[in-house]
C-alpha cells in the first residue's frame, strides 16, 4: 500500500481479497479434511458460489460441500500409520520377565519367582546371571 494514499490500489485489492480467500479456504479445509483440495474441485465450489451469489467464506464453503458432497473429489480415508517397531536383527525380544540381574532377582516376588521358576529358561537364564555371566 502506498504512503500517500490510504485508499488500495486495483493490484492490492486483489491481492488482499486472494488472500482473504485462501485464509476461508484453509479454515474449510481443517473443518472437512475429506475435501480434495484440486483444480476441478475449486472450480465447482467457485461455480456453486456464484449461481447462489455467495461470498467465498468457510460457512458457505462448508455448507455447499456437505450438501453436494457427492459432487466433488473426495481423500480417502485417513488411516493412521502403523506403528514403528525398532528391533534390531539380531536382537532377541525380551522375555516377560525382563532384563536380569542379581539384584532384580532378588527383587522378584515371590508368586513370580514360582511361575517362572516352572520355565525352564527362566532357570537358565538365572543360573547364567548367578554364575556372573551374561543373562543371553
Amino acid at each position: 500500500m502506498s504512503t500517500e494514499n490510504t485508499e488500495l490500489t486495483p493490484q492490492e485489492a486483489l491481492e488482499l481479497k486472494n488472500l482473504e480467500q485462501n485464509y476461508e479456504s484453509l479454515v474449510f479445509m481443517r473443518r472437512c479434511p475429506e475435501f480434495k483440495p484440486c483444480k476441478a474441485n475449486a472450480e465447482k465450489m467457485n461455480d456453486f458460489l456464484k449461481a447462489q451469489s455467495l461470498a467465498w467464506e468457510t460457512g458457505n464453503l462448508q455448507e455447499i460441500f456437505e450438501t453436494r458432497k457427492n459432487e466433488f473429489e473426495l481423500n480417502p480415508p485417513y488411516k493412521p500409520p502403523d506403528p514403528v517397531v525398532e528391533t534390531k536383527e539380531n536382537e532377541t525380544p525380551l522375555p516377560k520377565w525382563g532384563r536380569l540381574d542379581k539384584k532384580t532377582i532378588a527383587n522378584i516376588p515371590l508368586g513370580k519367582h514360582k511361575k517362572w521358576n516352572k520355565d525352564p529358561e527362566f532357570k537358565r537364564q538365572v543360573a547364567r546371571v548367578l554364575a556372573g555371566k551374561e543373562q543371553f
